[in-house]
């Protein structure tokens, strides 16, 4: 008796529980690159992305993560006649465009901290920073156009400023900057659960099992 309670547990179970949440992430990054200074510049080929498998299951979110790097280096001259002290920045900003993401823009900042420098002095410092720009996409008709095959492309490009303060006192500053993009996007999908009729079909088989090897017991 103790067998046959313990299957049709498992029977309801089966025939009640919900569909699984799981995920999959994929992942596109473009290599360091020089960007000049309000070029404008396309980085290089657009960032491509892989469209939702529907054999996997039912798509219920969509979230993606863009990261701007900027690795570089910026060189200050003081020109003023006296002893001065600053910081310089280097500020690239990324401006990204896709059918299915829409468009939008972030700045990755890279600053040199505070430098001093004495009469006619000059210095050049490596300076480097990232940032990211996230959004999360639930609206099941924005999440339709995830589903299918091949993949879906984010457009780019780069603008690059110089920036700083707190000198008192005439500088020149002058910068090499590379930067980078990358995108993260995970797809949260639920799985088809077993059918109700398929675990009901499963757990008499069990039943008709154990109450098998129960008869045979007793001959």
């Amino acid at each position: 008796m103790r067998t046959n309670t313990f299957l049709f547990s498992v029977l309801l179970a089966a025939a009640t529980t919900p569909a699984l949440a799981l995920t999959v992430t994929y992942n596109d990054t473009t290599a360091l690159r020089d960007v000049e200074l309000d070029s404008g510049a396309l980085l290089q080929d657009p960032l491509s992305i892989p469209l939702f498998d529907s054999s996997l299951g039912t798509l219920i979110s969509v979230s993606y993560e863009l990261t701007g790097t900027v690795d570089g280096s910026l060189g200050i001259v003081n020109l003023s006649p006296n002893p001065i002290g600053g910081y310089a920045t280097s500020t690239v900003a990324f401006s990204f465009a896709s059918s299915l993401l829409g468009s939008d823009s972030f700045d990755t900042v890279a600053s040199t901290g505070l430098i001093l420098l004495g009469v006619g002095g000059s210095t050049t410092v490596p300076v480097s920073g990232s940032n990211s720009y996230s959004q999360s996409i639930t609206d099941p008709v924005a999440l339709a156009g995830f589903i299918g095959s091949g993949s879906f492309d984010i457009d780019y490009l780069t603008s690059t400023s110089l920036g700083g303060g707190a000198w008192g006192g005439d500088v020149s500053i002058t910068q090499l900057t590379d930067a980078q993009l990358g995108i993260s996007v995970t797809y949260t999908f639920a799985t088809v659960p077993l059918p109700a009729s398929s675990a009901l079909l499963f757990g008499g088989v069990g039943l008709l099992a154990a109450a098998g090897r129960r008869r045979t017991s007793r001959g």
